[in-house]
């Protein structure tokens, strides 16, 4: 078995993409050839490239936060089961291997049996608006008390807390070298921090000028965050130093996926930008929303396709390399949820509650359910499901029966 040399966060993207589905089939030709498509060449490969790993779980896919999960949508989905919560979602679910977890408006965080049926819950104290992470059994969430929490998955009991000085709006995410894992997320109180994952304590932390209102991306030994501050910040994730800052020229609200040394960034004036992070330079730039209207939703990148939801109600396809619009898709209400691209389509949700699933290729519409329920986050896909978080209370499941 031959291995085909890669950049080692794609490397490392892929595959925690493959365990975290279960070696569902995202092709494996465009990692090795020959026969390397067999589950024991898939294991032999992950004990040889990924020593000392963990497994992260993330909302948007990956540490790069491309918002791409391995396999395929439901063809023909219908709702499986619901479960309703004391309040409102404003935050993703993500899909573990034990657990379906999200947290809740009032400050809870849920964990639910893949059948739907409660396992535990836990009262943070204030909103949560930012999703779950999970690695190696553990669940980091933060809450508006500007709390980080680390949370047993097994059994919901808190491992430890840390008391940022401001609100945390979105998910943390997590830097692995093999020996210590790094927490890393934003706060309003224009700090962007690194945590010793297994004990909470700071490792360090960096001031911007503005809120921290986005999940910080890691590629390699860098983190990469834009802020309300109007900078894109590069920062060296072993030191806490800052490398590079990239003048975007407005509020950045959402999160920037990476793939190959580049961030596509969506800004509040409803301006995209592809920066590269290693010189600073703007690869392209001045693409816009209709009317100017803000990008709040995450890009989502796959190969050379980026999709991103507006608040002119359009989800937009782009080439990722050249800028070029590939098809627009008006949804019929203002997207702030997040696309997930799984195989050769997109799901999202608008703020009216309908759902679409999207040819990525064309924009065409395969499937739209009306959930009836604001849609504020990302769509967890995993094992050919998918669950949807509502502003109801609900958390839907769909699938093939």
């Amino acid at each position: 078995m031959r291995f085909v040399k890669r950049d080692k966060a794609v490397q490392w993207n892929f595959f925690n993409k493959l365990i975290a589905r279960g070696l569902q089939a995202e092709s494996p030709t465009r990692t090795c050839e020959g026969h390397a498509h067999t589950i024991i060449a898939m294991c032999l490969l992950l004990m040889i490239a990924m020593p000392g790993k963990g497994q992260m779980i993330h909302f948007r896919g990956s540490a790069v936060l491309d918002g791409s999960w391995a396999g395929n949508l439901p063809i023909k989905p219908q709702m499986l089961w619901h479960f309703f919560a004391a309040d409102g979602f404003k935050c993703a679910p993500i899909i573990g291997n034990k657990h379906i977890v999200a947290g809740s408006v009032d400050g809870t965080v849920y964990a639910l049996n893949m059948d739907g049926k409660l396992a535990w819950k836990l009262a943070t104290g204030n909103s949560i608006e930012g999703s779950c992470t999970i690695l190696n059994g553990k669940v980091f969430v933060g809450n508006l008390d500007g709390k980080m929490f680390c949370i047993d998955e097994t059994n919901g009991k808190i491992l430890w807390t840390f008391a940022s000085g401001g609100q945390i709006m979105a998910a943390p995410n997590i830097w692995q070298n093999g020996k210590s894992n790094l927490l890393i997320f934003g706060s309003y109180d224009f700090c962007i921090y690194a945590l010793n994952a297994s004990t909470g304590k700071l490792v360090w932390k960096l001031e911007t000028e503005n809120y921290i209102n986005g999940t910080p991306a890691i590629w390699s030994d860098l983190v990469v965050c834009g802020g309300c501050d109007g900078f894109l910040h590069v920062i060296n994730v072993k030191t806490g130093r800052e490398t590079t800052r990239i003048n975007i020229g407005t509020y950045v609200a959402g999160s920037t996926p990476i793939s190959k040394g580049k961030a596509w960034v969506g800004d509040y004036e409803g301006g995209l930008h592809n920066v590269d992070i290693k010189t600073g330079k703007m690869v392209w730039t001045g693409k816009k929303s209709e009317n100017n209207q803000p990008f709040i939703a995450s890009p989502s990148v796959v190969e050379n396709l980026l999709i991103v939801g507006c608040r002119d109600k359009n989800l937009y396809a782009f080439d990722c390399y050249t800028g070029n619009k590939l098809w627009t898709f008006n949804t019929g209400m203002r997207v702030d949820a997040s696309a997930t691209i799984a195989g050769n389509s997109a799901i999202v949700g608008n703020m009216k509650g309908d759902i679409f699933i999207i040819d990525v290729k064309t924009g065409r519409v395969n499937w739209q359910y009306a959930l009836g329920t604001p849609v504020n986050n990302a769509i967890a896909v995993a094992n050919g499901r998918f669950v949807v978080a509502g502003e109801d209370g609900g958390l839907y499941c769909f699938g093939n029966k």
